[in-house]
């Protein structure tokens, strides 16, 4: 039964097969078949001639470049496992879809099978194979360090199926899956990276290859492995596997040129370079300074030993470098003996070093003959030059060119702390710290080296000088250079005397001309000649406090003046409590001050005043008695407002508030207006009470500044103070008045304008007395202004007021309810009250009455 299947099957699908000899390149690869024999059905699925046996793969698909790549990978496949592998896919040469399988039969002969394929099995079998090899290299794509990405090879083309972001990166392009490498990559880079591809597929062997590359305007090189990946199905699959190598090579490149450099700077250097062995003394290499020096070839020097050249006793060579180490050696004034016997001498820098092999040890050399012949005729110069030194009446300290201290005189030694024996021969820099005085930049003489070479004399400044008990300690400096008699720069010397005295004088003097005796604070004069500096727009916004003392003048004819000074100071120290050192706080004169605070919103200064205002003040020579400052501000936010102009807005708000202040002067002029305001009409001090109960509780809810809610106050006592001009028959008439009463009533907005237009301390506030029986939709009086041509305080009274006439007793009607007054409050919204107001008061009323039953 089984076999008659089967044989049903075969008859179904024929079976086509072939011989063929596998060639292989020098690597045992695959690379080409020469087909020896097929059957009819083979050669009928291909469309092959029976000629054609003995005709190599790369020829009979000439026409189908991309089958022979397919056919080779399956074929490196089978070869590579040993066993039978097939493919099953739509080949383009037959014009259907086949299975072909390769099937080895020894290390140079295979039977190639091909049979007719379902095209929608082969499709399931694609993506199966593609979910199977996916499933294999998907930890793979995690990688942040190499760029990995899966390529499937399909009808000739190389597409991919995944990437990870890294990937994505090097090429700058998104959603690369199914996009074949000819969108991805230009046309020469193409066929490059198809070429590697092509040998990954057709050999079925890994490929490594670097190459440089250039994606959106960047140049980078990567090194790429390209793994093939045959599926169960035999589809092929290339997984890419790449690193950015571009700084790997550049520090490659940077070694080969670094390398080519130190031994340009060897054998180039004017100075004399010997590199030998200390145990064997044997020379290994010289540079060509030191044949012209020594008069030797370089052959000749490789013959010689140390101390073929040396004319100091090796031993006491060897121990002077030892004792010093083994780092950089200075050895001075080695004598050397040259080729023609002529003794010359060097100094020499020994460093050993570490070559990778073994440890050698490089000198450097300088010859100093000629030095040392100058250093005798020095020595006397030098002493001459102590002596002189010595005899000046300031502190002098003289330095050679090294920056060494070569002199210091007496004078130096009790300025400085420094005893002589301490400081000679050590670096001026080591030993001494010296500030510029105005730039507070440190000042380094080996810097000024060159300034001192050029010029004779520096003009005599002032520095700061540490001294050896770590004081800083203002002198008055200035620096000559020493040179020899050709002109050439030896060295400096420094002259200076201790100006500490007259510098602490000439601080007392600045601190004087710019701050107040009594509180430290600054003075006016400082306040009014750095105005423009305060006001710079890099301060915006920048807001004023002006501040005045209440009672000073009473406090200075009771207590004294030294009572009057105690108070001024503790008002300062509460400023400085609540300023920092960023505000620029000043006593103004008298019993004013000025705070002037950069970059600073108008509600930071609030809270700074409240704290102000809740700050105790005590003299401490009069017990029971606290003081109090009244505090007004003004904020400016761009260049359109001065810094006087602030302050006169500032102090405008600050009388405002002395005239609700009970202790002051100013506040006994409100009370004297109200006094007759109330003897003359029927207007009560709790009236009063209550509408700044109200208007407060509004303004509050409008987030109003405390300078603008000292204003609602004043408003709400003495908005009726023009009442005081009218007819008392008028202002009391019990019943309805007439056209020309009504226009006497109207008068009061007015009078009262002039009274506190004719009052200093009212003036700024007259215009809020003027404006407070406007009305919302223009009918109001004496100007018909509307809406928010209406100033808000008089916006918020005109509501406050009405409801707290209408809920009490007056002389021409009892007092309404609360729910009448109300009603005729939300009905007049929008034509004689403001809105917004009415909607914020009712809100407060209610709030109110919850607040009693929760009670």
């Amino acid at each position: 039964m089984i076999k008659d299947k089967m044989l049903g099957a075969q008859a179904m699908n024929p079976l086509g097969s072939c011989q063929i000899e596998l060639i292989f390149d020098s690597e045992a690869c695959v690379i080409d078949f020469r087909l020896k024999e097929m059957n009819t059905i083979f050669a009928t699925y291909l469309d092959w001639k029976q000629e054609m046996v003995g005709e190599k793969l790369s020829t009979l698909f000439k026409e189908f470049p991309h089958e022979e790549k397919t056919w080779l990978s399956l074929c490196n496949h089978a070869i590579q496992y040993k066993k039978t592998r097939e493919l099953t896919y739509s080949m383009a040469s037959a014009k259907r879809c086949l299975t072909l399988s390769a099937m080895p039969l020894d290390q140079n002969q295979m039977v190639l099978f091909l049979r007719p394929a379902d095209e929608q099995l082969a499709r399931q079998k694609e993506t199966e194979a593609r979910m199977e090899v996916l499933r294999v290299v998907e930890p793979l794509f995690e990688s942040k360090n190499y760029a990995v990405a899966l390529l499937e090879f399909k009808e000739g083309v190389y597409r991919y199926v995944k990437n990870n972001d890294l990937y994505t990166q090097l090429t700058g392009l998104d959603d690369l899956a199914e996009k074949s490498i000819s969108v991805v990559f230009k046309s020469a880079l193409r066929q490059k990276i198809e070429h590697y591809l092509d040998e990954a597929i057709q050999t079925n062997r890994l490929v490594q290859y670097e190459r440089s590359y250039e994606v959106n305007e960047r140049e980078f090189t990567l090194y790429t492995e390209l793994t093939p990946i045959v599926s169960t199905y035999g589809i092929p699959y290339i997984l890419s596997y790449s690193k950015d190598v571009s700084e790997v090579n550049k520090f490659k490149k940077e070694n080969r040129q670094l390398s080519k450099r130190l031994r340009a700077m060897f054998d180039q250097q004017a100075a004399i370079k010997i590199i030998f062995d200390v145990e064997t003394e044997k020379i290994l290499s010289v540079n060509p300074s030191a044949c012209e020096f020594y008069g030797y070839t370089e052959e000749e020097f490789l013959n010689l030993h140390l101390s073929d050249i040396n004319q100091l006793c090796l031993e006491e060579l060897y121990k002077e470098h030892n004792n010093k180490g083994h780092g950089n050696t200075l050895l001075s004034s080695i004598p050397q003996i040259l080729k023609n016997g002529e003794v010359r001498l060097l100094d020499v820098y020994c460093s050993t070093i570490w070559d990778g092999s073994e440890r050698v040890t490089y000198a450097i050399a300088y010859d100093v003959t000629d030095r040392e012949m100058l250093r005798q005729k020095l020595i006397h110069e030098e002493e001459l030059l102590r002596i002189t030194l010595q005899l000046i009446g300031d502190g002098v300290i003289a330095m050679d060119k090294q920056g060494n201290i070569t002199s210091f005189n007496d004078e130096a030694e009790k300025i400085t702390g420094w005893q002589s024996h301490e400081v000679l021969g050590q670096s001026f820099a080591d030993i001494f710290t010296i500030y510029d005085e105005k730039t507070r930049e440190k000042i380094d003489l080996s810097d000024h080296a060159i300034v001192y070479k050029e010029s004779r004399v520096t003009l005599e400044n002032t520095a700061l000088l540490l001294t050896k008990e770590k004081r800083w300690l203002p002198i008055a400096k200035s620096e000559a250079s020493i040179k020899d008699q050709h002109g050439q720069y030896q060295g400096v010397v420094i002259v200076f005397r201790d100006i500490q005295k007259e510098m602490e004088q000439l601080q007392q003097i600045k601190f004087l001309s710019y701050h107040d005796p009594i509180t430290k604070l600054y003075n006016r004069h400082y306040v009014e000649k750095h105005f423009s500096c305060f006001s710079q727009p890099s301060n915006f916004p920048i807001t004023v406090i002006m501040a005045d003392v209440n009672g000073l003048k009473l406090t200075n004819d009771v207590f004294g003046h030294k009572a009057g000074d105690e108070l001024l100071k503790e008002i300062a120290e509460v400023f400085n409590e609540v300023f920092t050192e960023q505000h620029i706080i000043s006593r103004w004169g008298g019993d004013e001050f000025v705070v002037i605070l950069p970059k600073t919103q108008l509600q930071e200064a609030e809270e700074m005043v409240e704290k102000i205002h809740q700050t105790t003040i005590n003299v401490p020579s009069i017990v029971g008695v606290n003081a109090s400052v009244s505090l007004g501000f003004a904020t400016i936010t761009d260049t359109k407002k001065t810094i006087m102009e602030a302050m006169n807005e500032a102090e405008e708000y600050m009388y405002h508030q002395k005239l609700l202040d009970g202790k002051s002067y100013r506040h006994a002029i409100i009370n004297s207006l109200l006094a007759t305001l109330y003897e003359k009409s029927n207007e009560t001090e709790e009236h009063s009470h209550r509408l700044v109960h109200y208007c407060q509780a509004i303004g509050k809810k409008m987030k109003l500044t405390s300078n603008e809610l000292n204003e609602l106050d004043l408003l709400c006592l003495l908005h009726d103070i023009g009442k005081v001009g009218v007819d008392p028959n008028v202002l009391n008439k019990p019943g309805r008045l007439t056209d020309s009463e009504w226009r006497e009533m109207k008068r009061h907005a007015e009078i009262g304008y002039r009274i506190a237009q004719a009052t200093p301390e009212l003036a700024p506030f007259a215009h809020l007395i003027l404006s407070h029986h406007e009305r919302w939709d223009g009918n109001g009086y004496p100007h018909k202004l509307s809406k928010c041509d209406i100033p808000l305080a008089c916006r918020i009274l005109a509501v406050a007021d009405s409801y707290d006439a209408m809920t009490n007793d007056r002389v021409y009607r009892k007092a309404l309810s609360k729910e009448v007054a109300l009603e005729e409050i939300r009905v007049n919204a929008g034509t004689q009250f403001d809105p917004k107001v009415v909607d914020i008061f009712l809100s407060i009323l209610t709030d109110e009455e919850q607040e009693r039953d929760n009670k």
